[in-house]
């Protein structure tokens, strides 16, 4: 009786398919419903928005998310590690489709995920400025077959996640135990120490797309980041400055 058109990434059509789309949306079919998706609304006309109603979908918290997956496992008989189910709730980051997605990855490879022990070690090492183990967690990553541009994401994202327990923010996107580790990372950094690397690592992942090798700007910005000597830039002396007088040093 009803027929449904969804057309996805809406934003994306021309201005001359979205006037020639306005006049069917002006006077619509009884019969047929339209549904305009797109992760960039501000790029719709305004005469588009003006005759749609608008649904806003936000992100989920990481325990609704958990007992959905806890009900999709359960309903499809899949056999998922509680690890791996950590690993796609950390994955999907608050987003139901990208949680599932990472789900359906997990239950194709064996219901088990890669956990994120690499990625700890190499906040570890920033925290205790340890050069050798960050430079250590990378070739170890690369000799299993990960790339660096995803070793740097990972890393970029959990120093995201220990930013914003730093600034006291939510983080219900996280698993509870996930919680408790960026929390603990995030007495251990400063905030000019965090905000110089989530710098860095935005800086070298843009750089590792026109290296020869990919590695070497990642390598580049941990040795900076572990050795603060090294680097001359105002952040780098800032963070020696808040590390001497947390440390009770006085510095003139």
């Amino acid at each position: 009786r009803t027929k449904v058109y969804i057309l996805d990434e809406v934003h994306m059509l021309s201005t001359a398919a979205f006037n020639a789309l306005l006049k069917t949306l002006e006077e619509p079919p009884g019969h047929v419903v339209f549904i305009l998706a797109t992760t960039d609304p501000q790029k719709v006309l305004p005469t588009i928005k003006s005759r749609t109603q608008h649904l806003q979908f936000s992100l989920l918290d990481a325990d609704e998310l958990a007992e959905h997956l806890t009900w999709v496992v359960g309903d499809a008989g899949l056999a998922v590690t509680d690890e791996a189910l950590q690993q796609v709730l950390r994955e999907g980051a608050g987003s139901a489709r990208d949680t599932l997605s990472a789900l359906d990855r997990v239950a194709a490879g064996g219901g088990i995920a890669e956990g994120t022990e690499s990625v700890d070690a190499l906040v570890e090492a920033l925290a205790e400025h340890d050069t050798g183990a960050a430079l250590l967690a990378v070739v170890g990553d690369v000799r299993r077959g990960r790339d660096p541009r995803l070793v740097g994401e990972g890393l970029l994202g959990r120093l995201r996640d220990v930013f914003l327990a730093s600034m006291n923010a939510d983080l219900g996107h996280l698993p509870d135990a996930d919680r408790e580790v960026v929390a603990g990372y995030a007495t251990r950094m400063s905030a000019p120490a965090l905000t110089r690397a989530l710098e860095l690592l935005g800086e070298a992942l843009v750089e590792m797309r026109q290296a020869p090798d990919s590695r070497i700007p990642l390598e580049v910005a941990l040795v900076r980041l572990t050795r603060v000597d090294t680097d001359t830039t105002v952040a780098a002396l800032a963070e020696r400055l808040e590390r001497l007088e947390r440390g009770g040093v006085t510095a003139a």
